[in-house]
């Protein structure tokens, strides 16, 4: 699955169960990977700190036309971005 964003966020016990999420396994990133896909990523201390949840930024968009453009005719024409790295392309090489 590819990150279509990035999310910032605590996520205790109780919301963890509330979103029905499962733990799958504990992964080593690349640091140097992360800083070169997402070069101004934040630190997260903010939400840290506030104890802000994940959640509160979490939600699915279906919408087809979400990033576009009007051509110079009137159209619309739809922006494909690359696609942001997956789990293994973050991660360690060994």
């Amino acid at each position: 699955m590819r990150w279509a964003a990035t999310i910032y966020g605590t996520c205790n016990p109780a919301h963890f169960k509330k979103l029905e999420l499962t733990e799958v396994g504990v992964f080593q990133l690349d640091p140097a990977r992360i800083d070169h896909f997402f070069p101004h990523l934040a630190t997260g201390i903010i939400q840290a700190v506030g104890d802000i949840s994940i959640a509160n930024g979490m939600e699915l968009d279906t919408r087809e036309m979400r990033h576009a453009w009007r051509r110079p005719d009137g159209k619309l024409e739809r922006i494909v971005y690359p696609p942001a790295p997956n789990l293994l392309e973050l991660g360690v090489v060994q």
